[in-house]
């Protein structure tokens, strides 16, 4: 990993006067995968959110190359993301409108076939249980045609079967983008990625 791609100096979040998170110095570089862990209330979304642009940060600096700020994200936020009384395959004709979308890409079909997600493209989300409709968000964000993954809590309310599926497709990840950033609780992801951050 020679090539700096994004860096947050001496950056911090506040709410309400209270902390999100406070980073002295965290650098992203082309090649990288990155599990972030912590408890909850660490900040790990928080952190997620400025690096896709969604939030901005109360003081310090988010610096980023031309690489970077020309790279499409797909980001899987940890809740939402999906209309609920569309179908997956609508929702994909729905983004497909705005952005470029692949539903031939390797790990969104291995999503698809490993978790059984196949069979419930037809049905409404919100018919879907929690596991089926975080596995749908991510499925969604594995069709984008981008560059940088970022992906919060994708395991959650995923059981252990599906989590270690999940875990093996996600292991090819590095392969597919220029660099991915993953903020999970579970164990199997501290495994997959090249550094491991933790936030306090």
């Amino acid at each position: 990993m020679t090539e700096l791609m994004a860096a947050l100096r001496d950056a911090s979040r506040t709410y309400s006067g209270r902390i999100a998170f406070d980073v002295k110095s965290l650098e992203i570089f082309k090649g990288d995968s990155i599990a972030l862990k912590g408890h909850n209330g660490s900040g790990k979304s928080t952190l997620l959110r400025v690096l896709c642009g969604v939030t901005q940060l109360s003081s310090g600096k988010f610096e980023t190359t031309t690489r970077w700020r020309k790279s499409r994200i797909a980001y899987c936020p940890q809740f939402g993301g999906l209309y609920g009384d569309l179908t997956l395959n609508e929702n994909i004709r729905l983004m497909k409108r705005r952005i470029p979308v692949s539903i031939t890409n390797r790990l969104f079909l291995d999503l698809l076939n490993a978790t059984g997600l196949e069979k419930y493209r037809h049905v409404e989300i919100r018919r879907l249980s929690g596991g089926y409709q975080k596995l749908a968000m991510l499925a969604l964000a594995l069709a984008m045609k981008a560059d940088v993954l970022i992906l919060d809590e994708p395991t959650a309310d995923l059981d252990q079967s599906h989590v270690e599926k999940l875990a093996a497709i996600l292991h090819q990840a590095s392969d597919f983008y220029l660099a991915v950033v993953i903020a999970d609780h579970a164990r199997e992801f501290l495994g997959l990625a090249k550094r491991t951050i933790e936030l306090a």
